[in-house]
């Protein structure tokens, strides 16, 4: 993915203050989302490696409620930062600003990556060992993995059918491009298709020695519940676009608030009327043309 790609969150004003306020992003445990088949990469990921194994099994699943347990697993102890590179989806617009005053910030595919990189290298294992050991007998928190990657759309229910009824093999368990289907949290339905999905994803790990008799620390004050928070540089958010159906009185402000912290404004060309942007000039009949 090229670096320079621009992507855009869509979602409150108070989420917006809040990302400001606190210069960090939010990312959500996939667990919380609405879609049932996040993760489920872990199903196909774990039917080629039996595939690929030399006695047919796969170590750790041996039975459905294996797969069920270990996919749920997955979606808990991973993070996603959802984005997109649909500037102007008047879908997006309708599902995150419902109240029309929602608003859409802009960045870079390498700005994203740059801060879970930063955050992964401020909390993977060597540094959450570096400060608390092993000597306490207490359990740790850490980030196992930092990725920003596109969606691939499927139709997972005929992928689905097409493994069950022919069986699991190499070929149906790889894309299109001959490469393994699945990294965490990259493969959806296509019926999720229009939101041109761009993720930010975080992977968690608990380390937990075998004298431990604490079952954890609070060595992750970046955690909370079904969320962790990432810190973003000072420049992260480049422009801020405001719900072109916005009333007014909330648009002015809203941009009053970005003025107050010199956040440049950018424009939605979803919705309005295009019309409204024209300014014809007709010639009145029988006028000679110029000379």
């Amino acid at each position: 993915m090229n670096p320079d790609t621009r992507i855009y969150r869509f979602f409150d004003f108070f989420a917006l203050a809040a990302t400001i306020a606190n210069r960090r992003l939010r990312f959500s445990a996939p667990s919380t989302f609405p879609d049932k088949n996040e993760g489920l990469e872990v199903v196909y990921n774990s039917l080629r490696a039996a595939v690929e194994s030399n006695d047919g099994s796969y170590v750790g699943i041996a039975s459905q409620e294996d797969v069920l347990r270990i996919h749920n697993l997955l979606k808990q102890g991973s993070f996603v930062c959802s984005w997109t590179s649909e500037a102007d989806s008047v879908a997006l617009w309708s599902l995150y600003s419902a109240d029309k005053c929602g608003v859409r910030i802009s960045s870079t595919v390498s700005k994203l990556q740059a801060a879970i990189d930063d955050f992964a290298r401020t909390n993977g294992l060597q540094s959450q060992f570096e400060r608390y050991g092993l000597n306490e007998g207490a359990a740790y928190a850490f980030v196992q993995g930092a990725a920003v990657k596109e969606v691939l759309y499927k139709d997972l229910r005929s992928m689905h059918e097409d493994i069950l009824g022919k069986g699991p093999s190499q070929q149906l368990l790889t894309d299109q491009n001959g490469n393994v289907i699945l990294e965490s949290f990259t493969l959806k339905d296509e019926a999720f298709k229009h939101e041109g999905e761009i993720r930010g994803i975080v992977t968690c790990g608990l380390a937990t020695p075998s004298e431990s008799k604490v079952p954890f620390t609070d060595s992750a004050p970046w955690m909370e519940g079904g969320h962790v928070y990432v810190d973003i540089s000072a420049n992260f958010v480049e422009s801020v676009a405001i719900d072109p159906r916005c009333p007014r009185y909330k648009r002015e402000m809203i941009e009053g608030y970005l003025r107050d912290h010199n956040i440049p404004s950018a424009l939605s060309r979803a919705f309005g009327y295009i019309p409204d942007e024209l300014d014809f000039v007709m010639a009145k009949i029988g006028t000679p043309p110029n000379k």
